[in-house]
This record gives structure tokens, sequence and C-alpha cells, in this order.
């Protein structure tokens, strides 16, 4: 009998900011008290949209920190046939945003050069406000399992693992996610609280695991294995979605007004006004919404395999296998499990 407890630690932080190469004035700035914007030039108001000409990007310091406190314990054991292994694991996880990736000093988009010259965008945005927002999850699992010799040339694997996680939490209560009406609309403002989820599906996660050995002949000439089992992607790398949803690291789209923008430079530390909406009057302004599903599921995968394995020579051996797999309950907002289309015209 063997039991091996463990205790673990890892934390790893990074810094994002893209500063002029050259001092600029601050009067150019397009947020006061910080590094100038982005400028994209026939493209999309993010600098990494396709343009006409590059964009000139510009940010302000953004930090993220993720920290992980881990606990595990393993029991293995032999009792005649069977091989034992059963065991707990515990982790804490914490992510920690400060300070926006996108639009922390404005980003302006002009559809030509010729408008770019004229100072006449078509779209901006800001995040005028990106306090620190501290996430947490708690992810835990138990699994046993059993290897039996069932004969001299046989030999199966049993196990079941079940993982769980309490959802995706922010810290201080302030998780900012859209959620859906009755109708499957999503709402014009988001839902504050300590949970970012609507339902937590991850509560009760099994995971079979099955192998088989044997050799058909018992020569030890000839192998065939085979094996399934059932695995999940725990999801601990949420905050990034939530941390830009109003009303603390928003995205606010400013008024475009006859082709002009608001004087600036804009002002930070200023209370953003109410998003646009039906009986909603001005001032307002419009948001870009990011977070994620509310009742999202745990990426799954199912994997398979089949392996032949026959010895033609003391140095030679063949091998024939077959793995299979499937996922489920991605992350991903379109089918990807589809032929590609074949355009008839080629000028189409």
């Amino acid at each position: 009998m063997v039991n091996v407890a463990t205790l673990g630690y890892a934390g790893g932080w990074s810094t994002l900011v893209l500063a002029p190469a050259v001092p600029m004035p601050a009067d150019i700035a397009f947020l006061e008290g910080g590094n100038p914007g982005g400028i994209v030039i026939g493209g999309g108001i993010s600098p990494a949209s396709p343009s006409a000409v590059g964009g000139i990007p510009g940010s302000n310091p953004t930090t993220g920190v993720r920290r992980y406190f881990t606990e595990a314990d393993d029991l293995r054991f032999v009792k005649g046939k069977h091989s034992w292994s059963l065991g707990v694991w515990y982790q804490r996880s914490q992510q920690d945003q400060s300070g926006a990736a996108l639009g922390s000093a404005a980003n302006i988009a002009y559809p030509t050069i010729l408008a770019f010259l004229q100072d006449r965008p078509t779209q901006a945005i800001v995040v005028r406000n990106a306090p620190l927002l501290g996430y947490r999850t708690t992810e835990a699992a138990w699994y046993v399992q059993d290897d039996i010799k069932l004969r001299s040339n046989l030999n199966l694997r049993l196990g079941l693992r079940h993982e769980m996680t309490n959802g995706w939490n922010e810290v201080a209560g302030r998780c900012a996610n859209y959620f859906y009406d009755a109708n499957f609309v999503i709402e014009t403002n988001p839902r504050i609280g300590r949970s970012c989820l609507d339902q937590n599906h991850a509560k009760l996660l099994l995971q079979p695991r099955v192998g088989l050995a044997w050799d058909p002949t018992g020569t030890g000439t000839w192998a065939v294995r085979a094996a399934f089992g059932i695995h999940n992607d725990l999801l601990d790398n949420l905050g990034i979605r939530a941390q830009p949803n109003p009303p603390f690291a928003a995205r606010e789209a400013l008024p475009v007004t006859n082709g002009f923008l608001p004087l600036l430079p804009l002002k930070k530390n200023v209370a953003l006004p109410p998003t646009c909406g039906p009986g909603i009057p001005a001032p307002c302004s419009i948001y870009q919404p990011a977070g994620f599903d509310p009742n999202l599921f745990t990426p799954t995968i199912q994997m398979w395999d089949l392996t032949v394995e026959r010895q033609l020579a003391k140095d030679l051996m063949l091998q024939v296998g077959y793995a299979g797999s499937q996922s489920y309950h991605t992350n991903l907002n379109m089918d990807t499990n589809f032929p590609p289309e074949v355009c008839q015209n080629p000028q189409g």
C-alpha cells in the first residue's frame, strides 16, 4: 500500500501596454492621463481588424494575475488480482484583472485616409474606468480505479472520476454578465452579483474510464489494447470575458455626430451613462457586450482507441491502430463539423 499526498502553488502575472516609441504631448491623448489611443483606417474599431492602413496601436497598462492552490491525495494498494487506486483533488483558482486590453486609451476608426485627414471618424470606443476585479472558482474531484488481472493474458481496467466546480464568481460581488429573458433575447443591461452564472452545470461531471489489454495467444507476440474515456475541461479562465462589461470595465461606444467626436481628451473617472434602450432618455450610451453564456456547459470530449500489435521478428514489430474522439459543449459560436463550400462562380 502506498499513499501520496501533494500540496502545490502556482502563480503568474503578465502586463500589456502599447506606448509610443517617442514621447507624445499629453494634450493629444484621447483619454486624459494616459497614452495616446489606437487609430484604424479602413477597418473595424479593433486594431486587430483588417484595415487598408495598418492600425496605429496605443493602450494603457493592463495586468492579469493567475494563482492556483492545489491539494491532492492518492492511495494505491494491491490485493489478489486487483490493483486499486483512489484519490481526491482540490484546487482553488484565482484570476485578477486590472485595466482593459481593448479601448483602455480609446480606439478610433476612420473609413478612408481622406476621412482621417479631415478627422471624420465613423466609430470609437473607450474604457474610462477599469477597476481591479477578482474572479474565483473552486474545483474538486475524486476517482476510483481498479486494474483487474482476469487471466494471465487478459487485464481489464475500470475507473470512474467525478469532477465539479462551484461556478465562476467575483470576490466582491461585482461579476457583470449578460443574461437572457424568457424569449431568449439578450437583456439590455447585465446582471451584477457574486456569480457570473445563472445555472452551474459543473456540479456533477462523471467520467468513466475503461481499458483492456489482451494477448490472444499467450505467447507474448500479440497485444490487443482498447480504451474508452470521457474527459472534461473545467473552465477557469473566464475573467477576461466577464470583465469588459458595464458598469466596471465597459467598452463605451462614443457618439459620432455629423462625423465628429466629442471634444478630446475624454475625462476619466466619470459616471457612465445608462445603456441606450426603449424608454431611456439621452444622454445614454451603447456598450460592446462581452461575457459568456450564463448557462454554459463544461466542454467535454469522448476518446476511444483500438490497437493491435504483432511481433514479426526479434527486432521487427507491426502496429495497427485506430483512435477516435468526439467533443461537445465546446465554447465555439459555430458548427465546425461541416464540409467546406465550393463557390461555383469563381468571382463569387
